[in-house]
């Protein structure tokens, strides 16, 4: 399920078709992997196949934060950092921020430095 998500989404021997991966994806996503779950939220996120769904952007991605995804911890962080979808937040950004660098990625680190430099008030 999981690898004809990811087909139609790149037309990768098929039409690319938004519509099915998202399907696939969901059908996978529901299954527990993770992966779908990150690339599910993405489509959403852009709104492809489909309406934009933050809401559902952002509970995709907290099932795969939770399950330790370090890319869906950096998602959730840029969402509250942006306010892309949701309340403007520093400190959950923060927070997913510090869990995805946690997990050694690299562009988490980056944020916080971005974060640290905009509002030193946060991190007293």
């Amino acid at each position: 399920m999981f690898r004809l998500g990811w087909m139609y989404s790149q037309g990768e021997g098929v039409p690319q078709d938004f519509s099915l991966a998202r399907q696939w994806y969901d059908k996978s996503a529901s299954r527990g992997v993770v992966g779908a779950m990150v690339n599910l939220a993405l489509l959403y996120k852009d709104g492809k196949g489909g309406p934009q769904d933050h809401n559902l952007q952002r509970q995709w991605l907290e099932k795969a934060a939770s399950r330790g995804v370090s890319t869906a911890m950096f998602n959730l962080g840029a969402m509250y950092y942006a306010g892309d979808g949701v309340p403007r937040d520093l400190s959950l950004a923060r927070e997913w921020f510090e869990k995805a660098e946690a997990q050694g990625l690299t562009d988490a680190r980056d944020m916080l430095a971005k974060l640290r430099k905009s509002s030193p008030q946060e991190w007293q």
